[in-house]
Protein backbone atom coordinates (compact mmCIF):
# COMPACT_ATOMS: atom_id res chain seq x y z
CA UNK A 1 0.00 0.00 0.00
CA UNK A 2 1.39 3.34 -0.99
CA UNK A 3 2.07 5.93 1.75
CA UNK A 4 -0.47 8.74 2.18
CA UNK A 5 0.07 11.65 -0.08
CA UNK A 6 0.89 15.10 1.20
CA UNK A 7 -2.65 16.21 0.42
CA UNK A 8 -4.06 13.64 2.91
CA UNK A 9 -2.04 14.81 5.95
CA UNK A 10 -4.01 18.02 6.59
CA UNK A 11 -7.25 15.98 6.60
CA UNK A 12 -5.90 13.67 9.28
CA UNK A 13 -4.73 16.62 11.32
CA UNK A 14 -8.11 18.32 10.98
CA UNK A 15 -9.86 15.12 12.08
CA UNK A 16 -7.70 14.88 15.20
CA UNK A 17 -8.40 18.50 16.07
CA UNK A 18 -12.12 17.95 15.69
CA UNK A 19 -12.01 14.90 17.95
CA UNK A 20 -10.01 16.81 20.53
CA UNK A 21 -12.48 19.70 20.29
CA UNK A 22 -15.44 17.33 20.75
CA UNK A 23 -13.72 15.70 23.71
CA UNK A 24 -13.11 19.08 25.35
CA UNK A 25 -16.74 20.07 24.81
CA UNK A 26 -17.99 16.80 26.33
CA UNK A 27 -15.67 17.23 29.30
CA UNK A 28 -16.79 20.84 29.78
CA UNK A 29 -20.43 19.76 29.63
CA UNK A 30 -19.78 17.00 32.15
CA UNK A 31 -18.00 19.44 34.46
CA UNK A 32 -20.88 21.89 34.15
CA UNK A 33 -23.44 19.17 34.83
CA UNK A 34 -21.45 18.06 37.88
CA UNK A 35 -21.28 21.62 39.20
CA UNK A 36 -25.02 22.06 38.66
CA UNK A 37 -25.72 18.82 40.53
CA UNK A 38 -23.51 19.91 43.43
CA UNK A 39 -25.21 23.31 43.51
CA UNK A 40 -28.61 21.60 43.44
CA UNK A 41 -27.69 19.33 46.34
CA UNK A 42 -26.37 22.29 48.34
CA UNK A 43 -29.57 24.22 47.63
CA UNK A 44 -31.71 21.27 48.75
CA UNK A 45 -29.69 20.92 51.96
CA UNK A 46 -29.98 24.65 52.62
CA UNK A 47 -33.75 24.58 52.06
CA UNK A 48 -34.10 21.56 54.31
CA UNK A 49 -32.09 23.36 56.98
CA UNK A 50 -34.24 26.48 56.66
CA UNK A 51 -37.41 24.41 56.82
CA UNK A 52 -36.16 22.65 59.94
CA UNK A 53 -35.29 25.99 61.53
CA UNK A 54 -38.72 27.35 60.61
CA UNK A 55 -40.48 24.35 62.16
CA UNK A 56 -38.37 24.62 65.31
CA UNK A 57 -39.10 28.35 65.55
CA UNK A 58 -42.83 27.81 65.04
CA UNK A 59 -42.85 25.04 67.63
CA UNK A 60 -41.03 27.28 70.10
CA UNK A 61 -43.39 30.19 69.49
CA UNK A 62 -46.43 27.94 69.74
CA UNK A 63 -45.37 26.76 73.17
CA UNK A 64 -44.18 30.18 74.32
CA UNK A 65 -47.05 32.19 72.82
CA UNK A 66 -49.34 32.17 75.88
CA UNK A 67 -46.61 33.45 78.19
CA UNK A 68 -45.26 35.97 75.67
CA UNK A 69 -48.68 37.44 74.90
CA UNK A 70 -49.66 37.58 78.56
CA UNK A 71 -46.42 39.36 79.48
CA UNK A 72 -46.86 41.83 76.61
CA UNK A 73 -50.44 42.51 77.66
CA UNK A 74 -49.46 43.10 81.30
CA UNK A 75 -46.77 45.54 80.18
CA UNK A 76 -49.24 47.26 77.85
CA UNK A 77 -51.72 47.75 80.71
CA UNK A 78 -49.03 48.87 83.13
CA UNK A 79 -47.65 51.49 80.74
CA UNK A 80 -51.12 52.84 80.02
CA UNK A 81 -51.75 53.10 83.74
CA UNK A 82 -48.51 55.01 84.21
CA UNK A 83 -49.20 57.29 81.26
CA UNK A 84 -52.68 58.29 82.36
CA UNK A 85 -52.92 58.04 86.13
CA UNK A 86 -49.95 57.05 88.25
CA UNK A 87 -46.80 58.97 87.38
CA UNK A 88 -47.08 60.80 84.07
CA UNK A 89 -43.73 61.74 82.51
CA UNK A 90 -42.57 65.30 82.04
CA UNK A 91 -43.65 67.33 79.04
CA UNK A 92 -41.73 66.82 75.80
CA UNK A 93 -40.08 63.70 77.17
CA UNK A 94 -41.78 60.83 75.32
CA UNK A 95 -41.10 59.48 71.85
CA UNK A 96 -43.12 57.26 69.54
CA UNK A 97 -41.51 54.12 70.97
CA UNK A 98 -42.56 55.11 74.50
CA UNK A 99 -46.29 54.94 73.73
CA UNK A 100 -48.02 51.65 74.70
CA UNK A 101 -49.22 50.68 71.24
CA UNK A 102 -51.59 47.69 70.89
CA UNK A 103 -49.17 45.53 68.93
CA UNK A 104 -46.49 42.94 69.59
CA UNK A 105 -44.52 43.85 66.47
CA UNK A 106 -41.02 45.19 67.20
CA UNK A 107 -41.04 48.96 67.46
CA UNK A 108 -38.76 50.84 65.04
CA UNK A 109 -35.27 51.41 66.37
CA UNK A 110 -34.61 55.14 66.80
CA UNK A 111 -32.09 56.46 64.28
CA UNK A 112 -29.81 59.42 64.76
CA UNK A 113 -28.45 62.03 62.39
CA UNK A 114 -25.87 64.74 62.90
CA UNK A 115 -27.03 68.31 62.51
CA UNK A 116 -24.89 71.11 61.03
CA UNK A 117 -23.94 72.06 64.58
CA UNK A 118 -22.44 68.55 64.98
CA UNK A 119 -25.13 67.54 67.46
CA UNK A 120 -26.86 64.20 67.10
CA UNK A 121 -30.62 64.28 66.67
CA UNK A 122 -33.02 61.35 66.96
CA UNK A 123 -35.26 60.99 63.92
CA UNK A 124 -38.95 60.06 64.27
CA UNK A 125 -40.09 56.80 62.64
CA UNK A 126 -41.16 56.92 59.01
CA UNK A 127 -44.69 56.19 57.80
CA UNK A 128 -43.48 52.81 56.51
CA UNK A 129 -42.01 51.90 59.89
CA UNK A 130 -45.21 52.92 61.65
CA UNK A 131 -47.33 50.84 59.26
CA UNK A 132 -45.13 47.79 59.88
CA UNK A 133 -45.94 47.97 63.59
CA UNK A 134 -49.50 49.27 63.52
CA UNK A 135 -51.72 47.43 61.08
CA UNK A 136 -55.03 45.66 61.38
CA UNK A 137 -53.55 42.17 61.60
CA UNK A 138 -51.03 43.04 64.31
CA UNK A 139 -53.54 45.03 66.35
CA UNK A 140 -56.29 42.43 66.02
CA UNK A 141 -53.98 39.55 66.94
CA UNK A 142 -52.83 41.37 70.07
CA UNK A 143 -56.12 42.74 71.38
CA UNK A 144 -58.20 39.67 70.54
CA UNK A 145 -55.68 37.06 71.68
CA UNK A 146 -57.15 34.25 73.83
CA UNK A 147 -54.14 34.45 76.15
CA UNK A 148 -55.27 37.53 78.08
CA UNK A 149 -58.42 39.32 79.25
CA UNK A 150 -60.25 36.07 79.89
CA UNK A 151 -63.99 36.59 80.12
CA UNK A 152 -63.99 39.75 78.01
CA UNK A 153 -65.58 39.62 74.59
CA UNK A 154 -63.87 40.88 71.48
CA UNK A 155 -66.26 43.81 71.25
CA UNK A 156 -65.53 44.93 74.81
CA UNK A 157 -61.78 44.75 74.20
CA UNK A 158 -62.04 46.79 71.02
CA UNK A 159 -64.32 49.30 72.73
CA UNK A 160 -61.83 49.77 75.57
CA UNK A 161 -59.00 50.32 73.08
CA UNK A 162 -61.09 52.83 71.12
CA UNK A 163 -61.72 54.80 74.29
CA UNK A 164 -57.99 54.92 75.00
CA UNK A 165 -57.08 56.15 71.55
CA UNK A 166 -60.05 58.49 71.12
CA UNK A 167 -58.84 62.02 70.22
CA UNK A 168 -60.40 63.46 73.38
CA UNK A 169 -58.46 60.95 75.49
CA UNK A 170 -55.23 61.39 73.57
CA UNK A 171 -55.17 65.19 73.66
CA UNK A 172 -54.30 65.53 77.39
CA UNK A 173 -51.07 63.54 77.11
CA UNK A 174 -50.01 64.79 73.68
CA UNK A 175 -47.97 67.53 75.40
CA UNK A 176 -45.81 64.77 76.86
CA UNK A 177 -44.58 63.85 73.38
CA UNK A 178 -41.43 65.40 71.99
CA UNK A 179 -42.40 67.99 69.43
CA UNK A 180 -40.33 66.31 66.70
CA UNK A 181 -42.26 63.05 67.21
CA UNK A 182 -45.80 64.35 67.58
CA UNK A 183 -46.70 63.93 63.92
CA UNK A 184 -45.56 60.31 64.07
CA UNK A 185 -47.63 59.71 67.22
CA UNK A 186 -50.69 61.38 65.67
CA UNK A 187 -50.28 59.18 62.61
CA UNK A 188 -50.02 56.11 64.84
CA UNK A 189 -53.16 57.06 66.76
CA UNK A 190 -55.10 57.58 63.54
CA UNK A 191 -53.99 54.19 62.22
CA UNK A 192 -54.97 52.47 65.46
CA UNK A 193 -58.43 54.05 65.48
CA UNK A 194 -59.00 53.12 61.85
CA UNK A 195 -57.90 49.52 62.43
CA UNK A 196 -60.04 49.22 65.56
CA UNK A 197 -63.11 50.43 63.67
CA UNK A 198 -62.45 47.87 60.95
CA UNK A 199 -62.04 45.10 63.52
CA UNK A 200 -65.24 46.17 65.27
CA UNK A 201 -67.21 45.63 62.05
CA UNK A 202 -66.35 41.93 62.04
CA UNK A 203 -66.24 41.32 65.80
Amino acid sequence: MSPPSKSQKPCASTHDERERWRHEIRRAMQDQAQKQEIAKQEFVRAMQGQEQERLMRENYLRHQAPRMVKASWDLYESRWNQLTTLAPPKENSLRFVDIPWPSMEPLPTPTETRSPSSKYKTLPPSALQIASVLNQKAIGNFLLSPYHSEGKSGKSRLRAALLRFHPDKVRPWMSLIQESERNAVIMGVEIVVRCLNEEAKSA
